[in-house]
């Protein structure tokens, strides 16, 4: 029951950050870049820096992570929040897809921040798949994000369900003040 609320509590200050964005810019884009810094911080450690740090160096490395995040927003605003929300976007999903596969990852998350992270040769393949599919749902929600303006199709059949009356072509219309025809 615990952990259900610590990861409603995550996706609330998911939720939180993306309201403040919304409405104030800078507070919200300064704790989009630390909320990026956590889930960078979380990830590392979840992928093995964890078994090297003690609990302390675990505490400090997320903060330092945080810090990070938070500063690099004023240097490189438009990548931190397109990959920040990404990557939080990506983390919430999974963490909240583990709820009902249960494949322990939110379990070695909880365990990484408690400084007692397994070997990397012992985590199971499917929490490494959990992981593998936070990565490429970030690449996705980088890429659709970096996409130019109307470069992505709104539909797959878009082009033959075109609305747009087509120009004519090659018909003949009448000269003004004459009766020869010609060739538009």
């Amino acid at each position: 029951m615990v952990k259900i609320f610590n990861h409603f509590y995550i996706g609330l200050t998911h939720v939180a950050v993306e309201k403040l964005t919304i409405s104030s810019g800078t507070v919200g884009c300064v704790a989009l870049g630390a909320l990026l810094g956590y889930a960078i911080g979380n990830f590392a450690i979840v992928s093995g820096l964890g078994s090297v740090l003690d609990s302390k160096g675990t505490v400090v490395f997320i903060v330092v992570c945080v810090l990070v995040g938070a500063i690099a927003i004023f240097f490189v605003e438009k990548y931190v929040i397109v990959f920040g929300t990404s990557l939080t976007g990506a983390f919430a999903f999974i963490i909240g897809l583990d709820m009902f596969v249960t494949t322990g990852f939110n379990q070695l998350i909880r365990l990484a921040l408690n400084a007692q992270t397994p070997d990397i040769r012992q985590i199971p393949g499917k929490i490494w798949g959990m992981a593998i599919g936070v990565m490429f749902l970030t690449v996705i929600g980088v890429i659709v994000q970096l996409k130019p303006p109307g470069s992505l199709r709104v539909s797959c059949c878009e082009s033959r369900l075109s609305i747009r009356p087509k120009k004519p072509q090659g018909q003949f219309r009448d000269k003004p003040g004459g009766s020869d025809t010609t060739l538009v």
